[in-house]
């Protein structure tokens, strides 16, 4: 109820021609896409009111079925009767480590791998890929927190290309040879009643373009990293 009482002052308080957007998203999300998205959305269209939260998945979901957020970015979106998906961009998850030159699959050492929850999907296909498995060094529910860890202690991890994109460029990382590559989709979530919202198509739209914008400045830069394919 207090949440709600929130939104309810924050529409009130709004210039008239101004509308309001509520948006969630995870905070690897935020790192990878949302934030050069909101920027966009900022400059673009003024008349638009953000307003932005991460939280966890499974509470983005709720506050989305809820009402108290208008859309969201997730990896994994509920599948619920009402909510419209519009798939956002994918990302591909490569392994990547402190260590130039390491063969996965003759030096992979569980005391350098750090395991990042990356959605049910991906552990999936990380348990096809790396069967019966031992216990990594440490888990972590964020890709941000791995980065943070590899580039001050080293190690080895699953991250997304447009995050270790430029540590891959300024050889501070290196992509592990022969690793598979794991890849994820991303999707802009709302309600149905909402598509017809002036602030909801806007924001559709910009996502296009942001992504082809990133889409770019990646082919770019796998051009100029050895082993980066």
């Amino acid at each position: 109820i207090v949440q709600g009482w929130e939104r309810a002052k924050l529409e009130i308080a709004l210039d008239p021609g101004i509308e309001g957007l509520m948006i969630g998203c995870t905070n690897d999300l935020w790192d990878l896409f949302v934030l050069s998205w909101v920027k966009a959305l900022t400059q673009k269209a003024p008349k638009i009111a953000i307003q932005v939260e991460a939280q966890s998945p499974d509470m983005l979901s709720q506050r989305l079925i809820n009402g108290l957020v208008d859309v969201c970015f997730l990896f994994d979106p509920p599948h619920t009767s009402g909510l419209i998906l519009k798939h956002a961009f994918d990302t591909n998850l490569i392994m990547v480590s402190s260590e130039p030159k390491l063969q996965q699959l003759d030096q992979f050492n569980l005391q350098n791998y750090y395991m990042v929850n990356w959605g049910i999907s991906f552990q999936s296909k990380h348990n096809q890929y790396f069967p019966g498995l031992d216990v990594p060094a440490a888990t972590f529910s964020s890709g941000s927190m791995a980065l943070d860890i590899l580039l001050k202690e080293g190690g080895c991890a699953f991250l997304p290309e447009q995050m270790v994109r430029d540590a891959l460029q300024q050889e501070i990382l290196f992509p592990v040879e022969d690793s598979p590559v794991i890849e994820r989709s991303a999707y802009l979530v709302f309600k149905e009643e909402l598509e017809s919202r002036q602030s909801v198509q806007v924001a559709i739209q910009m996502m296009r373009e942001c992504v082809k914008q990133q889409e770019a400045q990646l082919v770019k830069a796998k051009d100029n990293v050895e082993g980066w394919e």
